[in-house]
């Protein structure tokens, strides 16, 4: 018994570490760039200034990005825990290096989608979308994770599948923007076709099974 509450006050640190970093993320960018949040905002609504908003506002490798872009990971690792184990804390530690992992790899096929083709126009949006889309859905899942924390057992699971629906809801109509910039771009189909069976479509099958088979 005394193992087992250990481990439960052990695996308790780990979410709220991760949620204490996403707070503290969102403080300090906000008060080192004060317009960040509203520009961001106003990319993710208004999609056609998408490169514009970015190249003159923030760059996506500057700490602020970064920050936020963490975000997102800290908390899908937690929220995909929860349905992996009932726990928003038991696997948030390895899904968060496995989550980063796929984020970097996605960066090297886009660049290297870049070298190849040699075009910009249509890839770097993709990337962008992708970021924009990490950095809110941080941000929001943040607040929403802390607060289905302290609900009673009944009902987080009906909150978390919520929760993950609409993350895969704006996950699709993330990509199916990025497609159409793509396809207006030119970017050759057999590029996108390899990019969304590896990148995207793979992981997001593996993920399902997963889940479907532990609930």
């Amino acid at each position: 018994m005394i193992e087992f509450e250990l481990n439960k006050v052990e695996y308790d640190a780990i979410f709220w570490l991760f949620m204490l970093f996403n707070l503290i993320a969102v403080a300090v960018v906000r008060a080192r760039r004060e317009r960040y949040f509203s520009v961001l905002l106003d990319t993710a609504l208004q999609n056609r200034h998408l490169v514009q908003n970015l190249q003159e506002e923030f760059k996506q490798n500057k700490p602020s990005s970064v920050l936020l872009t963490l975000t997102y990971f800290t908390s899908l690792s937690a929220l995909i825990s929860y349905f992996v184990s009932k726990s928003f804390n038991d696997y948030a530690a390895p899904l968060i290096l496995l989550l980063i992992g796929l984020f970097l790899l996605k960066w090297i096929a886009m660049y290297s989608i870049v070298f190849f083709t040699q075009s910009r126009s249509g890839i770097y949006e993709h990337f962008y979308n992708h970021t924009v889309f990490y950095q809110i859905g941080g941000i929001v899942m943040t607040v929403v994770l802390i607060f289905i924390h302290f609900l009673p057992d009944e009902f987080q699971n009906v909150a978390a599948i919520t929760l993950l629906s609409i993350v895969l809801i704006l996950l699709l109509l993330r990509e199916t923007l990025s497609l159409f910039r793509a396809l207006k771009s030119r970017v050759p189909a057999l590029y996108i076709i390899l990019y969304l069976c590896t990148l995207e479509l793979l992981p997001a099958l593996l993920l399902w099974h997963l889940l479907v088979n532990n609930l």
